[in-house]
């Protein structure tokens, strides 16, 4: 059975509701407060335009493949594969890849078991958890309407950077940061500093995955 197509269900600027009810002033509430996060956004400032995300699927003739970047996928030490800096070097500033896949809801993404969903908001601060816990979209009643992550499980449907590993930033080994634009669902990864021929890619995969290794 094909999965549903890589498209949002429905993009975070666009808002049809005319619904002038409570549950109507409720969902127009969290959906400001999940668009004041979204707009604190990372601006993509390339020449060439991002690829749309049946582009940037790791396929060997694609022009976003990790091949035709220049990149190579190889065995990482313990931590399975990895995504390495293939014979040049990489300048600090750089555009090295897209990651795309799936793009999941709050509710498609607790309802399944995935080790690379990417989240496409930054953490909430206090007041505007308590705001969607108090509208039900928090806990069992999570928002199943505006895309919030991008899974890259599913190799066939993900870009190669998928494979990048974690190293916690301020370690010489962590040379990406991730930008997010979570307006377009869109993610990328620039070289935070000069990446030599052969290195590791790596970039801090955050708080929550620190705290979930290593408690």
């Amino acid at each position: 059975t094909p999965s549903r197509p890589l498209m949002p269900k429905r993009p975070w600027e666009e808002s049809d509701s005319e619904d002038e009810s409570d549950d109507g002033e409720a969902e127009d509430l969290a959906l400001a407060l999940f668009v004041a996060s979204a707009k604190r956004a990372d601006f993509w400032s390339h020449a060439c335009r991002p690829p749309t995300p049946a582009e940037a699927v790791d396929a060997d003739d694609a022009v976003w493949s990790a091949k035709a970047r220049g990149y190579v996928i190889a065995p990482a030490g313990g931590k399975g594969l990895g995504a390495f800096a293939g014979a040049n070097a990489v300048a600090e500033g750089a555009l090295v890849g897209v990651y795309a896949g799936e793009l999941l809801t709050e509710a498609e993404h607790a309802r399944r078991e995935s080790s690379y969903c990417f989240s496409l908001l930054p953490p909430a601060d206090e007041l505007t958890s308590k705001a969607l816990a108090g509208l039900g979209l928090d806990g069992e009643g999570k928002d199943d309407e505006y895309i919030a992550y991008i899974d890259g499980e599913n190799a066939a449907r993900s870009s190669w950077c998928r494979y990048i590993n974690h190293a916690p930033h301020g370690a010489r080994a962590c040379n990406l940061e991730a930008k997010v634009d979570a307006m377009k669902a869109l993610v990328w990864f620039e070289a935070s500093r000069d990446i030599a021929p052969g290195e590791e890619l790596c970039f801090d995969y955050g708080e929550s995955y620190a705290t979930s290794t290593f408690e």
